[in-house]
């Protein structure tokens, strides 16, 4: 195996295996994730606000191998306020809103 497959994670090459474009940006045709996103994106003005539940710590913006996809899921800049919401006090690192709250999963 040479040095550049160790350095690429092994899902990647399960990845590219399957889906050939894999390589080309780190994203399939039949990416979920893309077809979310651009789909948010056409419908996201300069003066949205956007809640976002269950937002997290932001993992996907921070740990997507995929340039492309880290892009088009960074909300914050993009729109007028991103504010998150979830059950774990880790949202208040998520370093891709505006605003972030830890709610109760309980209501009280």
């Amino acid at each position: 195996m040479s040095r550049e497959k160790n350095d690429v994670p092994a899902i990647l090459h399960i990845e590219n295996h399957m889906y050939p474009e894999f390589g080309a940006g780190y994203f399939a045709h039949c990416d979920c994730t893309v077809a979310f996103y651009t789909r948010l994106d056409a419908l996201m003005q300069p003066n949205t606000t956007l809640l976002n539940l269950g937002a997290g710590r932001g993992r996907a913006v921070l740990m997507d191998a995929s340039p492309f996809r880290r892009k088009l899921q960074t909300l914050r800049g993009r729109i007028k306020r991103v504010i998150a919401v979830d059950i774990d006090a880790a949202v208040l690192s998520n370093p891709d809103v505006d605003e972030a709250h830890v709610i109760d999963p309980f209501g009280v």
